[in-house]
């Protein structure tokens, strides 16, 4: 779901209908993963954004803006002429027969070459046109490279393949932490079953702990840029792990205060969004150096939301 960011300090978070209202000064952060399948789905064009003193206006807005119809005018009664004189109706028949001779002869000697006026010769120039305006081809004659499929294809060595399978293994296993971490923070904004939202994000704590101990320990040194790879895994699983244990200090005084207070603006809170976003732009920094390596090991390709 695509939320514009929040335009100032002074603009609040507008639910949609049906849509839980969230505490005081809540946005949505990278951790957030979303509305929950059973909340509706948000009207077109729908206004994520209002000041105080337009809040009042947002439950008028327009569920969808139709586009304007166009109504097309109905063909003019064409006038009355008047009678052709007689003397010339047969003179004026005799040219249309010539006429319609001579086009037919035109249509029939250009038949093969695709006439301009035709859908499929239209179609013809429109392709031969694109065709031209392409980028060359930087293919070489003999065809396009495939990405190897299988360890077999593979042109690395057995310890680059050993490496790359240790990075894809600890990715996988990285990969649910993720989503565990955003449905605890849901669970625990919506004040429902919060002490299983907080055993959640203690559980994640531990595993973003254990997980970058073991990026730690992974040998890289037969991968293109190993050691550029391995830094930039190590620092997404330190910062997510930093945003995971400032989160869980939140959670606990969120429900040491019976659900009340600030999330933005909450010292744990803020850390917790910090951390999440070095965390984020060191994944960017990882999958742009990782998914070569794994294309050339036969190996899943990631993007910074799977890690």
């Amino acid at each position: 779901m695509n939320i514009p960011p929040r335009p100032g300090p002074d603009w609040r978070f507008c639910s949609p209908p049906g849509w839980p209202t969230p505490p005081d000064g809540w946005v949505p952060t990278p951790a957030w993963g979303g509305p929950e399948d059973d909340w509706p789905e948000a009207p077109p064009y729908w206004i994520w954004w209002v000041r105080d003193e337009e809040a009042a206006a947002v439950p008028h807005q327009a569920a969808t803006a139709l586009p304007p119809t166009v109504v097309e005018p109905s063909a003019a009664t064409t006038a009355n002429e008047p009678p052709a004189r007689r003397g010339l109706l047969w003179p004026l028949v005799a040219l249309g027969v010539a006429i319609a001779f001579l086009a037919g002869a035109v249509v029939f000697v250009t038949a093969d070459r695709g006439d301009p006026g035709t859908p499929a010769a239209a179609a013809t120039e429109q392709a031969a046109g694109a065709e031209s305006l392409a980028p060359a081809s930087t293919t070489p004659p003999g065809g396009a490279e495939s990405a190897p499929s299988s360890p077999s294809e593979t042109l690395s060595s057995p310890a680059a393949r050993e490496q790359a399978l240790a990075i894809d293994a600890l990715l996988d296993e990285s990969e649910p932490s993720r989503g565990e971490l955003a449905r605890a923070i849901r669970t625990i904004l919506r004040c429902s079953n919060v002490n299983s939202g907080i055993k959640s994000i203690e559980r994640v704590t531990r595993q973003r702990a254990e997980q970058a101990a073991a990026a730690e320990e992974l040998s890289t040194d037969a991968l293109p840029s190993g050691q550029q790879l391995k830094s930039a895994l190590v620092e997404a699983l330190s910062a997510s792990h930093r945003a995971d244990k400032a989160y869980l200090k939140w959670a606990k005084r969120y429900k040491a205060h019976d659900c009340s207070g600030a999330t933005v603006g909450d010292a744990d809170y803020d850390a917790g969004n910090a951390a999440s976003e070095e965390a984020t732009a060191a994944k960017i920094e990882f999958v742009g150096l990782w998914n070569p390596v794994a294309r050339q090991e036969g190996l899943a390709e990631r993007t910074e939301e799977e890690i």
